[in-house]
């Protein structure tokens, strides 16, 4: 349950920030670490760090 909230909140809010125009690569850093810190005691390092990289994908994907 914890990762889909982690990956519900962290496209919630780049999405958010996309369409303000204010998702810049430092703005998307920020975004992966404040998530990061948040839920990497919940649901362990790895857990975490493998679901950021995915939005990442997710996100790089759908740019191109």
């Amino acid at each position: 349950m914890a990762c889909a909230r982690l990956w519900n909140e962290l496209n919630y809010e780049k999405s958010q920030a996309f369409l303000r125009d204010k998702l810049s690569p430092g703005k998307r850093d920020e975004i992966n670490k404040r998530y990061y810190h948040k839920y990497r005691e919940m649901l362990g390092v790895n857990a975490v760090k493998s679901l950021i990289r995915m939005t990442r994908l997710r996100t790089l994907s759908s740019s191109s």
